[in-house]
């Protein structure tokens, strides 16, 4: 008996748990994508700032559901060669958030990258949301002199 009672006590804090559904879409909402992003690679001097911009295009809140801690990453590569990740030497909590972009919000996220040694060249940058609900990613390409 105390096994079930403990095996329905562990139901219940699991069904509490849950993470609801992501709401339907509106009637008539128009299909395609409903965020859209765009990304800003800008080399001044030894630095290069990154900005990944997101927009919510819909008439109606956007909830973005994440696993973790972590909201966007950011890279830097030369060909197939990752030369830096935002995220590589960091640790993120593991926690099931929401964040929700107003109809017609857009939000700018930005980091700056010092390579450790001369780099120079054609490099692509990569920017995108670690949401499991709306994972979306933008590239640019830029030239180190």
């Amino acid at each position: 008996m105390p096994v079930r009672r403990t095996l329905a006590a562990l139901a219940l804090l699991l069904a509490a748990c849950a993470h609801p559904a992501p709401p339907a879409a509106a009637p008539g909402a128009a299909a395609g994508p409903a965020l859209v992003t765009s990304l800003t690679v800008e080399p001044v001097g030894d630095t290069v700032h990154l900005a990944l911009q997101l927009t919510n295009v819909t008439t109606a809140p956007l909830v973005m559901r994440f696993n973790t801690g972590q909201t966007y990453d950011f890279a830097v590569l030369r060909g197939g060669e990752t030369l830096w990740q935002w995220s590589q030497a960091m640790r993120f909590m593991q926690a099931l958030r929401d964040e929700t972009l107003a109809p017609g919000e857009t939000r700018t996220i930005t980091e700056h990258w010092v390579p450790g040694r001369r780099v120079t060249g054609d490099l692509t940058a990569r920017g995108w949301i670690t949401s499991t609900s709306h994972p979306v990613e933008s590239t640019a390409t830029f030239r180190m002199p």
